[in-house]
């Protein structure tokens, strides 16, 4: 039933908001690896949303390094999931598919072993949208096509050529 509507930024943001609300949390982000949000929802002012994302790709990175780092395990062999907790709330984090992450923001929740657990699910839910551009496609319309240019195209490329290059737009 929710794979048939996952299909457009506003369902994401839809399912994002029912987390925020479902979870009782102060904030849920849907964000990419580089801290980018793709989806929000909570009670954070709206200045706050950035540099939570920022902090948790932040806080992803040095997991994933300091995990490869220690580890014999490679983390492509569970699903990976970050939190930071203090008596009083913390944040958790899990991985959707390479590149994305959904996190929960929460305070004094009462059951964090259920927040966790319900969290995992969504993730579960979100990760069967295989496609990045499945994300953001509205129903009926095609996605923007994806150029296959190879880095080679650029490796030899000198400045008079760009000039050049842009010369000839002008």
């Amino acid at each position: 039933m929710l794979n048939a509507i996952l299909t457009s930024s506003s369902a994401i943001d839809s399912l994002v908001e029912k987390m925020s609300t479902e979870l009782a949390t102060q904030a849920v982000l849907f964000i990419h690896n580089s801290g980018q949000i793709l989806a929000r929802s909570g009670k954070l002012q709206e200045e706050e949303y950035p540099t939570v994302a920022a902090l948790l790709a932040g806080m992803v990175a040095a997991g994933t390094s300091l995990m490869s780092a220690a580890s014999n395990d490679s983390p492509e062999e569970d699903r990976k999931r970050f939190s930071c907790e203090y008596r009083s709330g913390g944040i958790y984090a899990v991985a959707v598919g390479e590149s994305y992450w959904i996190a929960s923001v929460y305070e004094e929740i009462l059951n964090p072993g259920l927040l966790r657990m319900r969290l995992r699910k969504y993730a579960e839910i979100l990760e069967k949208i295989n496609t990045p551009q499945a994300l953001f496609t509205k129903p009926g319309c095609d996605p923007a096509p994806v150029l296959n240019m190879p880095e080679a195209n650029f490796e030899n490329i000198t400045d008079e050529e760009i000039e050049e290059l842009f010369q000839s737009r002008l």
